[in-house]
């Protein structure tokens, strides 16, 4: 078994000596198979690593791209009643100065004909 030391085994016979190779070579193949399995098992952690680390960016970019949407059409929401709103002052004071303009017409208009009786 592993944690067998060269100090548990008397080499002075060809047949201890034997035994001893014997237990060390399969020693030698469970570290070796265990050093596979972990080096297995960090590459596939290194790969979940990778994924998740990609997702996340994905996800990033992802959520970005909703907050630049979002505050695009808050800012056509925005510009679009800006314009509303200018629009509809140029529009009453048209109104107003039409309105003015008529009456200093009609102001003109009554002045010239009591002027002429």
């Amino acid at each position: 078994s592993i944690g067998t030391t060269i100090a548990n085994f008397d080499l002075l016979s060809v047949a201890n000596a034997s035994a001893a190779a014997t237990t060390f070579q399969s020693n030698l193949n469970v570290i070796g198979i265990e050093t596979a399995n972990v080096t297995a098992t960090k590459s596939r952690l290194s790969s979940a690593f990778s994924l998740a680390n990609s997702m996340a960016l994905k996800l990033e970019d992802a959520s970005s791209l909703i907050r630049n949407g979002d505050q695009a059409t808050l800012l056509a929401n925005y510009l679009s009643s800006r314009i509303r709103a200018d629009a509809s002052s140029a529009v009453f004071a048209q109104a107003n100065q039409f309105a003015a303009r008529v009456g200093s017409l009609i102001e003109a208009t009554l002045g010239k004909s009591s002027t002429k009786t």
